[in-house]
């Protein structure tokens, strides 16, 4: 048996002094536990002696403090009955699936007007994003060339991968904002390319805006996660997870032709959508829009690609 844990009101550090009559409060095979009642009641100033070893651990008070040490350990015991706290369940604010239809249906749907045209007008040539002409002001270019695109290769991905990302970005911040963000944030990123590439720079796709969805649901999900009791590495998996899709993702594929990747619009599309999801979760917008806030951000979103495309066909 090991040497007794001696605690008592009025004795010396290191005293051993015979106890009156003792109760046991506490009778237990785990020595942490042990231990930890008896710091609850010398926080308490109960005297105490922790005796025990191998077999079992009892904690021993002076039978006339018996009832004060009983109530301290039952009080202790309902202030940390619920610690630690559960971690909140994650409830998705929407399933996602009609943005992503709706995203899906409208590049689709315009995939062979750019190629076709359609009324006598080269869409191509009208929504494209060409540099030079956003520079002197065809701002309206930025958002139309997120609808286009060189291929059925081309399309395919950015369908797959904006719908996935389309969704999972729903699922945090509610489908409208979700896509708001991804149509704003894309055009953010043409912007910035244009102005790296110079006006000699010509470009179509929604790559811009997908990998403006990543950076939007990384930014956003790093900052809801510095409020929860996670680790640092846990915190920054978000970060490091979508910065592994974006080199492995963002630097292949093609926007003009086999081999020929925008990567400046990917990078500057992510890094646009990263600003724009922590400004989200800083300002905790999903949850002042609420359901109708939600509805008019979608609308918002289609609005403002139906008057791009109206400001581009006017110009010819």
């Amino acid at each position: 048996m090991n040497a007794p844990d001696m605690q008592g009101a009025g004795h010396g550090a290191g005293a051993e002094q015979p106890m009156p009559p003792a109760l046991a409060v506490l009778a237990t095979r785990h020595r942490a536990r042990a231990r930890e009642a008896a710091l609850v009641l010398r926080a308490a100033g109960v005297p105490h002696e922790l005796v025990g070893g191998g077999h079992g651990w009892q904690l021993l008070v002076p039978a006339a403090h018996g009832a004060r040490a009983q109530a301290e350990l039952a009080d202790y015991a309902e202030e940390n009955a619920a610690w630690p706290p559960p971690r909140p369940r994650f409830v998705p604010r929407s399933n996602g699936r009609r943005g992503a239809l709706a995203y899906a249906a409208v590049v689709i749907g315009l995939f062979p007007i750019g190629q076709f045209g359609l009324a006598g007008i080269n869409w191509w040539t009208a929504g494209r994003m060409d540099s030079g002409r956003v520079l002197s002001g065809e701002v309206e270019r930025l958002a139309t060339a997120l609808t286009l695109h060189v291929d059925l290769a081309h399309l395919a991905g950015n369908v797959v991968f904006g719908s996935l990302f389309g969704v999972l970005a729903s699922h945090t911040l509610g489908s409208g904002l979700a896509w708001l963000l991804a149509l704003v944030a894309g055009a953010g990123g043409n912007l910035v390319n244009a102005l790296a590439a110079g006006p000699d720079h010509l470009s179509v796709g929604a790559s811009t805006a997908v990998f403006a969805l990543l950076g939007v649901q990384a930014g956003f999900e790093w900052l809801r996660r510095r409020e929860l009791a996670l680790s640092a590495l846990r915190r920054l998996a978000p970060l490091l997870g979508a910065l592994v899709l974006l080199g492995y993702l963002g630097m292949g594929g093609g926007e003009e032709g086999p081999g020929d990747v925008d990567i400046g619009a990917h990078v500057f599309g992510f890094v646009v959508g990263l600003a724009a999801g922590v400004a989200a979760g800083a300002v905790r917008a999903p949850e002042r829009l609420g359901a109708r806030g939600q509805m008019a951000a979608a609308m918002g979103t289609l609005g403002l690609l139906v008057t791009a495309w109206s400001a581009a066909l006017l110009r010819g």
